[in-house]
Formats: C-alpha cells, sequence, structure tokens
C-alpha cells in the first residue's frame, strides 16, 4: 500500500494560497541568489514595454511575449537543478555536471528563440 504524504499543502483555496506562497519566495529566492536571472528579468523588464510598439500584429506580440516568459521559467528551473544537485555535494560528480550544463542548454536556447522571434518583429516592422 502507498504511503500518505506527510507534506501538509492544505486543500481546495487553502492549497492554492499556499502554493503562491511558494512560488513567490522560489521567485524572490533566485532573484537575490542568481545574477543571470537578474540579468533575465532586466531584459525582460525593458523589452515587454517595447514589444508593444515592435509587433505589427497580436500573433507577433503573443510570440515576442511568451518568448521572454520562456526565459523566465528556463532559468527558474535552471536554478532549481543547480540547488538540489549543490545539496547533493559540492564536489566535482560528472552526473551533476552534465545535469547543470542541461539546465543550462535550455537557459541558452530560449536565449536563442528570443533573438529569432525578436529579429522577426523588428524586421517586419521595419519593412
Amino acid at each position: 500500500m502507498l504511503e500518505k504524504s506527510v507534506k501538509q499543502n492544505g486543500r481546495g483555496i487553502e492549497r492554492i494560497f499556499n502554493a503562491a506562497y511558494c512560488s513567490i519566495n522560489g521567485f524572490i529566492y533566485t532573484w537575490r541568489n542568481e545574477t543571470a536571472f537578474k540579468q533575465e528579468g532586466l531584459l525582460v523588464l525593458m523589452l515587454f514595454p517595447l514589444s508593444f510598439f515592435v509587433a505589427q500584429d497580436l500573433g507577433t506580440w503573443c510570440a515576442m511575449v511568451l518568448s521572454l516568459g520562456l526565459v523566465v521559467i528556463t532559468e527558474l528551473i535552471n536554478t532549481a537543478i543547480e540547488v538540489v544537485a549543490d545539496r547533493i555535494t559540492l564536489s566535482y560528480d560528472i552526473q551533476i555536471k552534465n545535469a547543470k550544463d542541461v539546465a543550462s542548454a535550455a537557459v541558452f536556447f530560449s536565449l536563442v528563440l528570443v533573438a529569432i522571434i525578436w529579429t522577426y518583429a523588428v524586421a517586419t516592422m521595419l519593412s
């Protein structure tokens, strides 16, 4: 028989508020401890308002904004993997290095998507 979880998240609306609280804590932790997240956050804060002027239609605007959101999401996941890996060991371990590198690659490709989508949007605006 499966054991019940000892995690006390509550039920219904209480669980939703508890989850939101945990999410806010995760965002604050990442902002305080990850320079890359701060840099990407500032990029998002600069580009988001610009998106209203660059996008020629709703579809382009959505792609531009979603690409920015993807950067934030991948960096949060990358940070989570790094925190867990560092909790396991701070010593060099090839498997942990590989996990961190893969998470870093996800962030890199999300930034590449931003570059592609935003380049397209700017080119469309200028043509």
